[in-house]
């Protein structure tokens, strides 16, 4: 497996999180900071940020926008940047079997997921395999609607904290899905830190190419 960690070590700050920002609040925050102590403790052996949501904030924003706050960071320091957040469009997606990615931290180093993506230049994601099985896209979880119930794949590279979060509210299900089966399901949903149930779009199935 080819592990992101390698290749990060040449980052001042190995690691990062990107947080929502919205009327003053940090969506999610419990389980950002959950997750940052984790996979400190795991790189780094120690965790120093857990008052780190206390400390920081824009100088200045406007109310109703949604921003975006990157988070990155090492084992005792750590840099914040706040952008508006655009929503990216998603029309066509292209299905990549990628069985050497390993991202199970949120690698400031995603240069192997954005050169696999930008050799799919006619589409505007990809939809990551392993030995058949959904994964998720370059940038999001995903949720596969079928009629009424909403599952999320199991095989996940990366467990992020919207999918988490929907997860302990049993408003998702997770379930183990080949990609042969994504016929069976009516749409698919790119979830993350920035989008949610609300926000996140609607895609045919029949938008998804292999």
């Amino acid at each position: 497996m080819m592990s992101m960690q390698n290749t990060s070590k040449k980052y001042t700050f190995p690691l990062f999180e990107s947080v929502s920002f919205k009327n003053r609040e940090f969506r999610l925050a419990e389980y950002h900071l959950s997750r940052m102590e984790r996979s400190a403790m795991k790189l780094f052996g120690t965790f120093s940020h857990k008052n780190i949501f206390e400390d920081i904030s824009p100088s200045d924003y406007k109310k109703d926008v949604q921003y975006k706050c990157r988070i990155t960071y090492n084992s005792k320091d750590f840099n914040v940047e706040f952008s508006e957040y655009k929503q990216k469009r998603i029309e066509k997606i292209k299905i990549v079997e990628a069985p050497d990615i390993d991202y199970a931290l949120k690698y400031s180093d995603r240069s192997y997921l954005e050169k696999l993506k930008a050799s799919y230049p006619y589409y505007d994601e990809i939809l990551i395999t392993q030995k058949g099985y959904i994964c998720d896209t370059s940038i999001a979880n995903l949720i596969l609607i079928k009629g009424a119930n909403l599952y999320t794949p199991k095989t996940c590279l990366l467990e992020g904290v919207q999918r988490a979060y929907l997860l302990d509210q049993k408003l998702i299900e997770q379930r183990t899905i080949h990609i042969d089966d994504l016929s069976e399901y009516d749409f698919m949903m790119p979830i993350n830190a920035m989008n949610g149930l609300e926000e996140a779009l609607i895609i045919s199935i029949e938008s998804i190419d292999d």
